[in-house]
């Protein structure tokens, strides 16, 4: 399971539906797809589409893809938060189904940045709020959930692997970053093996101004704390 998320800044006004499908054809291109049948939620309400996908003609994956929004809110989301239901008793959410996909949205109209103090779970999601046409994106405080995204001339591409993201823009290899991996065995902060690809550190946010989009990276947890 997982996020895949590629959108030209400047046609984020499209439909959500219209987005949704580019976002299943592009999953459908993944080969790293689980090799079990599974059934798991990435987004929130309705509609609802279903998304089987074969390799070399044998069945490898199905998803239940729930697509919609709140008001001008609508989510990826990737993980699970075990707390919501008592999140929504301590705010009162009114609420149509009993996903904790949907406490996410209601917590972040409510609550903004802050909603991330309430919840206990392992999750990475992005939100686009279109009234503020901005997208907010937010990992869990061990990083248990990964997130990587590409963002370079108005090109913004997000996906919880590195592979996801590959198969859909030809990325240069960062030798810097490459020399550092082979010395330290691993890669330094947010650093990738790719150019314009970094990874969102665990604890943090971001929110990118899609008018003028630039990724800030703020920690919202830390073990210190």
């Amino acid at each position: 399971d997982g996020v895949v998320g590629p959108a030209l800044l400047k046609e984020m006004n499209r439909p959500v539906n219209d987005r949704i499908k580019q976002i299943l054809i592009n999953m459908e291109r993944i080969r790293w797809m689980p090799t079990q049948p599974t059934t798991d939620y990435l987004l929130v309400n309705i509609p609802e589409y279903k998304l089987d996908a074969y390799e070399n003609g044998n069945y490898v994956y199905s998803m239940v893809v729930v697509v919609g929004s709140t008001q001008h809110n609508t989510v990826i989301f990737n993980g699970e938060i075990y707390n919501h239901q008592e999140i929504r008793r301590k705010h009162g959410f009114v609420c149509k189904t009993n996903s904790d996909t949907e406490t996410i949205l209601h917590a972040y109209a409510k609550l903004g940045v802050k909603c991330l103090d309430e919840f206990a779970g392992m999750f990475v999601f992005v939100i686009y709020d279109k009234e503020k046409n901005e997208l907010f994106i937010a990992r869990d405080r061990a990083g248990k959930k990964p997130f990587y995204y590409y963002l370079e001339n108005e090109k913004f591409v997000f996906a919880s692997e590195l592979n996801a993201i590959r198969h859909q823009l030809d990325l240069e290899i960062d030798e810097t970053n490459i020399r550092q991996y082979l010395q330290a065995a691993y890669f330094f902060g947010p650093a990738t093996p790719y150019k314009h690809v970094k990874e969102l550190p665990a604890g943090c946010y971001a929110y990118i101004p899609l008018n003028k989009p630039s990724v800030t990276v703020v920690k919202w947890w830390s073990i210190q704390d």
